[in-house]
């Protein structure tokens, strides 16, 4: 845009081009201020409660539709091991299972490990921590349909993580955390795809921490806490 408010033609040659109309990563942003459901303490100096953390993963298999980890240190572990298919925001080919901590890999500007501990030693100072979980929206069947309808439905998995934190909502205990005891609790879909979406591949889960760990050899000053906390996990898995 002109300061005349105008659209700006430099006079480039297109005519003979053929260009995309939006950039597969493009995006607006817009002031809190607009929000029609902001919160009256949005600018309160003594800040606001949070109850809970969601690590968002986009896969396709292994990873729930939602499971709520069973500590802090257990969900900085999830967080940080978070594997997803890329996206335009990662600019690699899409589609390709890419490590992605805590969905912050194109967007961290200092030494992922020190994120890490960070996470871990703010928690130290936390009386009453958010809980943890960990959403995936994107598992598919067998002929790659999603079997998750996402969008509205969305909804009905934060109805479960706000009951869960009031204490009101059942959950089954697994070797990677707490998924939803979906018999007493409504998801808006057939038992059959919701038995699909919360199952527990041992064999699956026992590759993704061996990989977990090759990545993150990587960094010569990776937590040893979420070393410890990753070994535990695997002994829950293998047993």
């Amino acid at each position: 845009m002109t300061e005349n408010l105008e659209p700006r033609w430099d006079g480039l040659e297109t005519k003979s081009k053929i260009l995309e109309e939006a950039n597969p990563n493009s995006r607006f942003t817009v002031s809190f201020l607009r929000y029609k459901n902001l919160s009256k303490y949005f600018f309160d100096p003594y800040g606001l409660k949070i109850d809970a953390i969601l690590f968002g993963s986009r896969r396709k298999e292994l990873i729930p539709l939602v499971f709520e980890t069973f500590s802090w240190e257990e969900g900085v572990l999830f967080g940080a091991m978070l594997r997803s298919e890329t996206t335009a925001a990662a600019i690699e080919n899409n589609n390709q299972l890419k490590n992605d901590p805590m969905a912050m890999r194109p967007f961290c500007g200092y030494d992922m490990a020190k994120y890490f501990s960070h996470w871990l030693k703010f928690g130290k100072k936390l009386k009453e921590k958010p809980r943890i979980f960990v959403v995936n929206w994107f598992r598919r069947d067998e002929k790659e349909n999603f079997i998750w309808p996402g969008f509205g439905k969305n909804m009905y998995v934060i109805n479960w993580i706000v009951e869960r934190i009031k204490g009101k909502a059942t959950a089954i205990e697994t070797p990677i955390g707490f998924v939803p005891d979906y018999n007493k609790f409504d998801f808006g879909i057939e038992k059959e795809r919701l038995e699909k979406l919360f199952e527990i591949d041992k064999e699956g889960w026992l590759k993704e921490l061996s990989d977990a760990k090759e990545f993150f050899s990587i960094f010569p000053n990776f937590p040893k806490a979420l070393s410890k906390t990753l070994s535990k996990v695997e002994r829950r898995v293998k047993s």
